[in-house]
């Protein structure tokens, strides 16, 4: 079970983390998940810093099918 714990972070540290699957990368407080589901046949994506800039590029193929949808938000 994944905890939305990015919605109440409110630290001073810039926060990127993973293993959390994800349709787009996005910031939430902080934080950005960069976990977009590569392996599920979405994209890879990078984090360019200091910019903050985000970075995409689509997968290959589906090398494993999700459990669940990935996550919308």
């Amino acid at each position: 079970m994944r905890l939305p714990w990015a919605e109440e972070y409110r630290g001073a540290a810039e926060v990127v983390y993973g293993h959390t699957p994800m349709l787009r990368a996005r910031w939430v407080n902080r934080a950005i998940c960069l976990d977009t589901g590569c392996v599920f046949g979405g994209e890879l994506t990078a984090l360019r810093w200091p910019e903050r800039e985000v970075v995409s590029v689509p997968a290959e193929r589906e090398w494993c099918a999700p459990a669940r949808p990935l996550a919308d938000d």
